[in-house]
């Protein structure tokens, strides 16, 4: 691709932890973007494993087009931590999201900024991908995604439990990591968070060309365990947390309306209730009941106090 002045400079993230066994095939696919201006940045969230080491031997290496950044943090951040770290670090005006398995086609980065280009109201893209065949035995399939392609509403996204597309997909503006505040570091789920806050500052589309190829695959990191569902439960509300907290400033910035900010807002505490523990349901249904009470009792003396008690005085 032939780079212009007009051309948004793009930043590609490599996000990766612990995969040694396939980082350089994730580096190579990012560094075989056609899309220029191009800054790719490689951060590792402290590996334990050869994954850092690799990563700076082919940055050492590479003598191609794109300025090119290696970043390893110093503790591991996880998921959310490393997301915040990275936004901070990102130079694009719009970033898009590999992990350190995932191999992207030469012309991901091109055909996104190209629909980004033709649609000046988007603020992400995502594109399909496949998986390799251990996830499908474990109930995956390729592009598990709920829209095949075109435009996905914020009702839209509610229905799909606010997944529209895979993480490893996805490419977004600038502004979704730090609108209307950090990204929360507490979630795994940026994938949850961010192609909400997309469809509030304007809207996401999904293309229907494959684009990204996942490589890895590791039964450790999907244990069923309680431990593990537990920990989904919580970052999950966290991410429906903070999707109730920018829905509430995109009311207060009048980018919705006081219809729409009702609608969205109930489904959206209905579907945090959805991932409650048994434990976390049993509290809230008790203090629904206290308050409910409390209420009744109120509303009891009142009522026995006559109609003098709701007189207005001046």
């Amino acid at each position: 691709m032939t780079s212009t002045s007009s051309e948004p400079t793009v930043t590609f993230v490599v996000l990766t932890y612990n995969q040694e066994r396939y980082i350089e095939n994730a580096i190579k696919s990012a560094f075989s973007q056609t899309y220029s201006p191009l800054e790719i940045l490689i951060s590792d969230d402290c590996s334990t494993d050869k994954t850092f080491e690799i990563a700076r031997r082919l940055v050492d290496e590479y003598e191609g087009p794109h300025l090119v950044r290696l970043n390893r943090n110093r503790k591991n951040l996880g998921i959310g931590g490393h997301i915040s770290k990275i936004s901070e670090l990102a130079n694009g005006s719009w970033i898009f999201l590999a992990a350190g398995d995932d191999v992207s086609m030469p012309e991901r980065t091109e055909h996104c900024m190209g629909i980004a280009g033709e649609n000046p109201d988007i603020f992400a893209v995502a594109c399909h991908f496949s998986l390799p065949p251990e996830y499908r035995t474990g109930g995956h399939t390729d592009n598990y995604t709920r829209k095949v392609s075109g435009r996905v509403t914020r009702s839209e996204m509610i229905t799909f439990q606010l997944l529209a597309h895979s993480g490893n997909s996805m490419a977004y503006r600038s502004e979704c990591f730090h609108w209307p505040n950090k990204f929360p570091s507490e979630t795994w789920h940026e994938d949850r968070v961010l192609p909400f806050r997309a469809a509030l500052l304007g809207t996401c589309i999904v293309t229907d060309r494959l684009l990204v190829q996942v490589d890895g695959y590791d039964p450790e990191h999907r244990p069923a365990d309680g431990v593990r569902i537990r920990k989904e439960s919580r970052f999950n509300i966290v991410a429906c947390q903070a999707c109730i907290d920018a829905l509430k400033v995109a009311r207060k910035e009048q980018r919705i309306g006081p219809v729409a900010f009702g609608v969205l807002a109930v489904r959206l505490w209905a579907l945090k209730t959805t991932f409650w523990t048994e434990e976390q349901a049993a509290i809230a249904n008790t203090a629904v009941k206290t308050l409910a009470l409390t209420g009744i009792r109120k509303l009891a003396s009142l009522a026995a106090r006559g109609p003098s008690c709701f007189r207005q005085t001046h």
